[in-house]
């Protein structure tokens, strides 16, 4: 009886086992480029559009040539994730890995020098193209990882988004145009910063991509079981931090089970896991739409946040000026990061996967509620009163939950999997659709803000109740995601 209370022993009891730090921290690291060169043209990329001369000297045509320009980011990205984690598979993950920084430091100055619009596009997609390869970075938090201390590795990656955001959005705004900010500084007179305002930004986000570079070659490991030699698999210790999926074991089982996994593994090899068996496996599917629809939400609810809050409240915002909007991006940004780093794993652990996992995604009804009432609220009252500021408060501390999806997403990701072999290629597919989801939820609720602010579309509100919709259709979603991990 009590052997048999023994083996039944929840598995979220179970002795968290310590994760391999300085693998980890490099992985994670790596993660950093993604945020950071995304958003650092953020702050300066429609007066970037205006000197290029395409727009004619028309302002009110930058904006949708900055679109084009961020969009193209995350759709050469979603197009080339999969062959990332394929490539992956077969060449190894450290290899792959180390192209990511190495090429954005290249093209990330390159942009900063153009002044022509097709230059632009031209390397802010390869930007994306290089950025392909985080989906890789996230097959190897897996594989350093087990089910108890899963929730904490993963939780790493919202925090790493939230820290670069900050820092590419920080640097964009700081370092443009030094002529303009510090025209008596050494900067300021330099003639290459003169004649292109924005490459300051530029080349200290390759300089961050670079240097993680460096830290990278140094000290990233190979950690792909299937690149190894044979004579590495049969004295490896395979214990709960370097194969995930399994139990951990004594030593003499390691050495047992390492000479069997190789001795199947070239049987293994043979059946090549394709693209078709991904598409058609509902393991897969149903956490892949999950966290599609949770990062086309995400980025629905990022983008409408700052033009809600600086329209005047006459047009049905906030009016708030665009110092206050940082004020409260930066609390709001402070915020989630502390509960990403210490909040998210122990609710995890506590609660289950599947129930975080559903809060994440409710947490977004909470938010694009609040934000709607906010609106409303100031436009009765002419003014940002004490309720609109409440409401604002609820969208905030919605918006903070958020990571809780995002973690348990991948967690699910990694459990619907069908073996460790297609590991680099499911989370290449996963990235693939986050990024996807990214490009078009900004052409998506930007068009619905503008239709419904002109027409006067419920109130002005179209763009949030359809947002609310999608909302309900992933929490339907989630309702058929299974209650346990059983594979982790």
């Amino acid at each position: 009886m009590e052997q048999s209370e023994q083996g039944s022993e929840n598995p979220r009891q179970r002795t968290v086992t310590p994760l391999p730090k300085i693998q980890v921290f490099i992985v994670i690291l790596m993660q950093l480029t993604e945020p950071i060169s995304a958003t650092v043209i953020f702050p300066f990329i429609n007066q970037l559009v205006l000197s290029t001369g395409v727009t004619n000297g028309d302002e009110k045509k930058s904006g949708y040539y900055a679109g084009i320009i961020e969009s193209v980011f995350f759709f050469s990205e979603s197009l080339t994730t999969m062959l990332w984690g394929h490539a992956s598979d077969r060449y190894g993950r450290r290899t792959i890995l180390l192209l990511g920084p190495l090429g954005l430091a290249v093209v990330t100055s390159l942009f900063g020098l153009s002044s022509k619009y097709w230059t632009l596009i031209l390397f802010r997609s390869l930007q994306g193209v290089f950025n392909g390869n985080l989906g890789v970075s996230k097959t190897v938090i897996a594989e350093l990882s087990d089910a108890t201390n899963m929730a904490t590795a993963f939780s790493f990656t919202s925090v790493m988004w939230q820290v670069g955001v900050t820092i590419g959005t920080s640097l964009g705004g700081i370092l443009s145009d030094p002529a303009e900010h510090w025209p008596k500084s050494t900067l300021g007179k330099a003639p290459l910063l003169r004649s292109h305002p924005y490459l300051l930004p530029c080349l200290a986000t390759g300089f961050i991509s670079f240097n993680i570079f460096i830290v990278a070659f140094i000290g990233l490991k190979e950690v792909n079981f299937l690149v190894t030699s044979a004579a590495e698999n049969t004295s490896a210790s395979y214990d709960s931090v370097t194969r995930p999926f399994t139990r951990p074991r004594s030593t003499s089982e390691d050495t047992l089970v390492a000479i069997e996994d190789f001795q199947t593994k070239n049987a293994d090899l043979q059946r090549t896991i394709t693209f078709r068996t991904l598409l058609t496996s509902e393991d897969v599917l149903r956490p892949l739409s999950s966290l599609a629809l949770l990062s086309f939400l995400e980025t629905s609810i990022s983008v409408l946040i700052p033009i809600t809050y600086t329209t005047s409240i006459v047009n049905g915002g906030l009016g708030l000026t665009a110092m206050q909007l940082g004020t409260l991006l930066s609390i709001g940004g402070a915020a989630g990061l502390i509960f990403s780093a210490i909040g998210v794993p122990p609710l995890i652990r506590y609660f289950g996967v599947w129930k975080m996992h559903f809060a994440g995604m409710s947490a977004l009804i909470v938010g694009f509620s609040s934000i709607m009432m906010a609106c409303l609220t100031a436009k009765r009252a002419g003014y940002a009163d004490k309720t609109t500021w409440i409401f604002v408060a609820i969208q905030y501390a919605s918006y903070i939950i958020l990571p809780l999806g995002f973690t348990t997403s991948q967690m699910f990701v990694v459990n619907g999997a069908p073996s460790r072999d297609a590991l680099g290629t499911t989370n290449g597919m996963v990235q693939s659709a986050r990024t996807l989801a990214r490009t078009v939820a900004p052409v998506c609720v930007m068009s619905l803000f503008s239709i419904s602010k002109e027409y006067n579309i419920v109130h002005g509100q179209l763009s949030y109740v359809v947002c609310l919709l999608i909302t309900i259709c992933g929490l339907r979603n989630i309702l058929k995601l299974p209650r346990e991990l059983n594979r982790l």
